[in-house]
């Protein structure tokens, strides 16, 4: 099992990690996360995913430029200065609301644009939970109203039960990622908890780290 300490040695900070330790040991004896392998992979993946429980709900603070790199058709360089945050004397700062509205909107079940799901569903808890549909199977798996209330996602035993279960059935794969922690294959895991190879490197070093924190 995991302690406090051995959060702290991943970089989770001391208080983070006293309010996550219990949740955290609960939800990995429940989705039986039960084997150093497993351990390493699963916690490196959540530091990793709220950069060490600090960031609990998804950052949207994008500017212009950023936005149209990353979603060039759903922001072209109008949408994204109007949204998009930009510098200067007469800049402004992100509409964070309408850049989730119209990233998210009309995909992952939530609806358009004009709806705002795409805000109300944004990234949430350690795993960074997306979108309507993931939302209310959650709600489904945990007897928890995550539809009408999203922001319990932000509570450590919502928020680490929400893990688990992404961990276990709600990931990409419908499938438990332990098969994956016990052949070491952390590439595999990442792309189906992040769906790309987006922070691969941090991942696989937090995940070596964790291999050593918890031997």
């Amino acid at each position: 099992m995991i302690d406090v300490k051995e959060l702290i040695a991943l970089g989770v900070p001391q208080d983070r990690a006293r309010e996550w330790e219990g949740p955290l040991i609960s939800v990995m004896a429940a989705h039986k996360i039960n084997s150093t392998p497993r351990a390493a992979a699963f916690l490196a993946q959540l530091v990793h995913e709220s950069n060490g429980f600090r960031t609990l709900e998804e950052n949207l603070n994008y500017s212009a430029t950023a936005l149209h790199r990353l979603w060039p058709a759903r922001f072209p360089k109008i949408l994204a200065e109007e949204f998009g945050r930009v510098e200067g004397e007469d800049g402004h700062p992100a509409n964070k609301a309408m850049i989730a509205a119209i990233a998210y909107g009309g995909r992952m079940g939530n609806g358009g644009v004009e709806t705002l799901d795409g805000w109300r569903f944004r990234g949430r808890g350690p795993i960074q939970l997306t979108g309507r549909d993931n939302y209310t199977a959650l709600s489904k798996a945990l007897n928890v109203d995550l539809v009408n209330h999203p922001d319990r996602l932000l509570e450590p035993v919502i928020g680490a039960m929400a893990a688990g279960w992404f961990w276990s059935e709600g990931n990409r794969t419908g499938k438990s990622l332990n098969a994956f922690a016990d052949i070491g294959e952390i590439d595999r895991i990442s792309k189906a908890i992040n769906g790309g190879v987006n922070g691969l490197e941090p991942r696989r070093s937090l995940y070596e780290q964790a291999l050593r924190v918890l031997a």
